[in-house]
């Protein structure tokens, strides 16, 4: 049985050291790499990026590019000079207020994204990884409290004049049920979008997307949707443990965590779709370490044969850096080996 397993990798630019790395990720069972090239990375490292590409095929690994934080509308800590340039492009709160994420049905935003991926397959990578696509979530960016219901997005012109097209009448006030499934529609009308245009510049280039693993993809048929956009080849979620421990910790690996693999396992099935599923390598408190070891056994026993995490060396560089980066590092590692020599 054949297994990706890898990591994201980001904040190094200096290919000399990242050879060295590299070298440490193929020893310890990594086969592929995500490799994050956010705004900043695409006006002032491109060069670079097309040189650790190029690097990480020379060690035989499969790397994918990824938007990290691109437009405000990704994952990742790294900022947007998109949000920052462009006011009015920004998504449009139900209070008004213009948080710093472009909307996803902005045309202005989609020619810019546009750009982004020519440049990324134009580095020389063998996917283009959408890493977490989100309408406007309270508690992202520092911006009002994460429990706070009240705010919503996107209510710009564009989102209204789509949603009046779906369903006939004007977007409402409020954040209805239907306002919730005409964002979801939009993430997949934006997905496929996407995607359609990077075959049409590279056909050979994979399409993957992670979503958050939230009520949305555990409750609904997105990850069915999702399975059936004939130009999106790779489907995964990331179900992170937060802060938990103890029995709370327990309980979120058999539930959610679970279920999000087996959903992950019968789009596989049902679709003839790769998977991939994202292991919590940040912010691990001392103690759960183990927590990641059943997390990657969980993953395989439900047949996903590509599973990374975040991120390199327990995300030692950085503010989210784990507890104890070695113990992660070490722990992840060891289930990647333990599986690649059966």
């Amino acid at each position: 049985m054949t297994y990706q397993f890898g990591v994201s990798y980001f904040s190094n630019r200096m290919p000399e050291h990242f050879v060295k790395d590299l070298e440490e990720m193929r020893k310890k069972g990594c086969n592929q790499l995500l490799l994050t090239f956010s705004e900043n990375d695409r006006e002032f490292y491109k060069e670079t990026i097309r040189e650790f590409v190029a690097l990480a095929h020379e060690y035989e690994m499969k790397v994918a590019l990824g938007p990290w934080g691109v437009g405000g509308v990704f994952g990742g800590e790294a900022y947007s000079n998109y949000a920052a340039q462009y006011y009015e492009h920004r998504q449009l709160l139900n209070n008004d207020d213009r948080p710093p994420s472009a909307c996803l049905n902005n045309p202005h935003f989609r020619d810019f994204f546009s750009e982004w991926f020519k440049d990324a397959i134009d580095c020389g990578t063998d996917a283009i990884f959408y890493d977490e696509p989100h309408f406007f979530l309270p508690g992202w960016n520092n911006l009002y409290a994460a429990d706070d219901a009240s705010v919503w997005g996107c209510c710009c012109r564009y989102c209204r004049e789509r949603f009046e097209t779906m369903y006939g009448k004007s977007m409402p006030d409020s954040e209805t049920d239907e306002v919730k499934t005409f964002k979801r529609e939009m993430i997949l009308d934006f997905l496929k979008f996407a995607s359609c245009k990077i075959k049409k510049v590279k056909a050979e280039v994979e399409t993957q997307v992670c979503l958050i693993t939230d009520e949305q993809f555990l409750q609904t048929d997105i990850a069915d949707r999702l399975a059936q956009i004939p130009e999106l080849d790779n489907v995964g979620t990331d179900p992170y443990w937060g802060f938990k421990t103890g029995k709370e910790l327990e309980d979120y690996l058999s539930n959610e965590f679970t279920q999000a693999c087996k959903i992950l396992s019968e789009v596989q099935q049902k679709y003839q779709k790769t998977t991939h599923l994202w292991i919590k390598n940040f912010l691990v408190k001392s103690g759960t370490e183990d927590a990641i070891k059943k997390a990657v056994d969980i993953a395989v026993a439900h047949d996903i044969r590509s599973i990374l995490a975040w991120s390199y060396q327990g995300t030692r560089y950085m503010k989210i850096r784990c507890d104890d980066p070695d113990l992660v590092w070490e722990t992840l590692t060891e289930r990647f080996q333990h599986y690649l020599l059966k």
